[in-house]
């Protein structure tokens, strides 16, 4: 019988079969978990000549920037303790440096235990001092930060600058609204300091535990 590192090294062979042609594509990483109660094992990924590359998944805040390997377009990870298939993740074709969000991954059997959505980690998504907002409700949300004024579809996601509007401790308004119904529910209103060298990554999504809407913003210090 095989043993479960033999099926982890299987499942990245088939994994990269299609790929074995062209160059591993290197990229930096930052790892952060949706829901602090599930964080992921300690993982590796597979670079030149299968050399481990340990990864570690913060529930608080993205991880430093890691090194990590692709086969074109297609990044693995494995659990570090048995080798076995942890998650598998689609990168956009340009792009050099993302965010990896893990979520729980449904629970079925021939399912990766954990799902991953990437961000790309540039400008555009994280204006110097401003946020980035990812809706994970089944419905639309809307969301005030500062003078700025969104709506998101379910899925949808977008960056907003700095706000102009601050108070003299460059604190400015937070809120956000979800969709329930034809109304909308107020989900979270607060005030968050925007400096030069702070961004916020913020997720709207359903509270697994209480089932009501819910907020997460992490902060991510340069």
């Amino acid at each position: 019988m095989f043993s479960t590192r033999k099926l982890g090294l299987c499942f990245l062979l088939l994994t990269i079969a299609p790929l074995m042609s062209q160059e591993l594509r290197k990229v930096k990483c930052r790892f952060l978990c949706l829901d602090p109660s599930s964080q992921p094992p300690p993982m590796v990924n597979l670079g030149e000549e299968g050399a481990e590359v340990a990864i570690v998944v913060n529930s608080d805040y993205p991880s430093q920037p890691i090194g990590c390997f692709a086969n074109g377009n297609q990044l693995s990870f494995l659990r570090a303790d048995d080798k076995k298939p942890a998650a598998l993740v689609t990168l956009p074709g340009a792009g050099s440096a993302f965010i990896l969000l893990f979520i729980q991954g449904p629970k079925k059997e021939g399912a990766l235990p954990w799902q991953v959505l990437v961000i790309e980690d540039s400008p555009k998504n994280f204006p110097e001092g401003g946020a980035y907002v990812v809706n994970f409700y089944k419905r639309d949300i809307r969301f005030t930060i500062g003078e700025h004024r969104v709506r998101l579809k379910p899925a949808g996601s977008s960056g907003v600058t700095k706000p102009k509007k601050l108070d003299s401790f460059n604190m400015g308004e937070v809120k956000f609204e979800f969709q329930v119904e034809e109304k909308w529910a107020l989900a979270d209103q607060t005030m968050l300091r925007f400096l030069p060298n702070v961004r916020y990554l913020m997720f709207a999504y359903i509270d697994p535990v209480t089932r009501r809407p819910a907020v997460r913003t992490c902060v991510d210090t340069k």
